[in-house]
């Protein structure tokens, strides 16, 4: 069947959380006809019908609404979407187009793309980005599924994706699961980059440096990022009963919804070294809620000021990086699961409005295409091009924060990612010849030939 774009088409939504509701008021703002179903009445209380919004009692009254060849979104956690997708099923028709637009795994997305093809259903697995202000603005999407099924997607989501640049917003990644691995590794860069100005907060708040001079210096840092925004927002907003900050009555422990492991554990299913966004996982674990603060004396203005100078270039240092561990696990997982983007496409959709959009990411797709371009690199050489003042500035705050006892282990993860990529070890060739002595495992010669295990001697 053939698409016809037609302005009277009805898209239909299942799930009225925090983005199924806002991604359904922006489609009414552009005045989009649609039809919405939650299971839930109270959230369906909060959709008003009107002349572009219709509410649904049942999936089925929903699937009746939509118009064919129809185009549904589902807004639901993932294990909910596995008990829904028999029933839509049963009643969509013949390339009708389901779109899976939340957190679910990438091998799960893949199975229910060949679930739906089964029954000639074409199936997306979208990625979403930008947060509840993303949903009510303009959103990031990865896409992953079929290319006729993405171009009908694209141009029905149009009016709300990232208004800045919409041919990038909304970006196809391959078949299947292509676009939720893609946001899977993003995910994992955004812990990575949250843990990064967490740990500067806190070397910061143990100095005594004052909230409102910590606000300055993310703000002086002026790289649009979304997520150095949202800390500044966290460092003005008081609490109207106690006055203060409501920053300083949160509980000593992150929480998460378990996206970031999976960026950690596809690394290790594909090989990849990733230390900065394993940290990150890693920290969330940690309980420090019932621990004290020692607090260092109070730093004079020009201590201060030598003290921000450094944490800037810290910043700049370890957010290169963590970009840099995320391309490396796109390219390497990228490999298995067919992604077709190259990293420099990749990092322009993730600047497009998702959540870890930063100005840093033009640097990188910059260096990424002279990279390409210029023959004399080789393929080991790193195309971050970081400098000896980025890097002494680094290794002096790591020295200040240990001396201190103030821990960082995203910023010295960082640090030890960078000195592995630009001097190499040799720790690999001892890891695979102890394993050979006690388990006859074998290794790879320089050549790449397979040796079997030896018997190695004794003094």
């Amino acid at each position: 069947m053939n698409y016809t774009e037609n302005k009277d088409q009805i898209i239909g939504i299942i799930g009225l959380g925090k983005i199924g509701y806002n991604v359904a008021k922006q489609f009414e703002k552009q005045e989009i006809k649609l039809a919405v179903y939650d299971s839930d009445e109270n959230k369906l209380k909060r959709i008003k019908n009107c002349s572009f919004l219709i509410k649904a009692k049942s999936i089925k009254g929903l699937v009746k609404l939509v118009t064919p060849p129809r185009l549904l979104l589902i807004f639901l956690p993932s294990d909910v979407i596995d008990k829904i997708i028999p029933n839509l099923l049963t009643v969509l028709e013949p390339f009708d187009i389901l779109v899976d637009a939340g957190n679910s795994h990438f091998k799960d997305t893949e199975l229910r793309e060949k679930i739906a093809k089964s029954n000639s259903v074409r199936y997306l697995g979208v990625g979403m980005s930008g947060g509840i202000e993303g949903a009510k603005n303009g959103l990031c999407m990865m896409v992953g599924g079929s290319n006729i099924a993405y171009k009908i997607f694209k141009k029905r989501v149009s009016p709300i994706l990232w208004p800045s640049n919409k041919d990038h917003a909304c970006l196809r990644y391959g078949s299947g699961g292509a676009g939720h691995l893609a946001k899977i590794i993003h995910n994992g860069v955004e812990y990575a980059k949250i843990q990064l100005i967490s740990e500067i907060y806190n070397f910061c708040f143990l100095h005594k440096i004052s909230h409102h001079t910590i606000q300055y210096f993310f703000d002086s840092i002026n790289l649009n990022s979304y997520l150095l925004s949202c800390a500044i927002k966290t460092l003005s907003t008081k609490d109207e009963s106690s006055g203060g900050l409501v920053l300083d009555n949160i509980l000593g422990k992150s929480e998460s919804n378990g996206t970031g492991l999976w960026s950690f554990l596809a690394a290790c299913e594909y090989n990849v070294y990733v230390p900065s966004i394993s940290s990150a996982v890693d920290a969330r674990n940690l309980d420090v809620s019932k621990k004290s603060y020692y607090k260092y004396n109070r730093l004079s203005k020009r201590e201060e000021k030598s003290l921000l100078d450094q944490m800037k270039f810290v910043y700049l240092f370890s957010e290169k990086i963590i970009y840099s561990q995320g391309i490396d696990l796109l390219i390497s997982s990228g490999i298995s699961q067919k992604i077709i983007q190259p990293p420099e496409k990749v990092l322009m959709n993730w600047k497009a409005g998702s959540i870890i959009r930063s100005d840093t990411l033009n640097q990188l797709i910059e260096k990424l295409q002279r990279h390409k371009k210029d023959k004399k690199n080789t393929e080991e050489k790193s195309f971050l091009n970081i400098s000896k003042v980025e890097t002494d500035n680094v290794l002096e705050f790591i020295k200040s924060s240990l001396n201190k006892s103030i821990p960082i282990p995203l910023i010295i993860s960082s640090y030890n990612y960078y000195l592995c990529k630009e001097n190499g070890n040799r720790w690999g060739m001892m890891t695979q010849a102890i394993r050979d002595v006690f388990g006859g495992h074998g290794f790879y010669t320089k050549n790449g030939r397979k040796r079997k295990s030896i018997k190695w001697k004794s003094n």
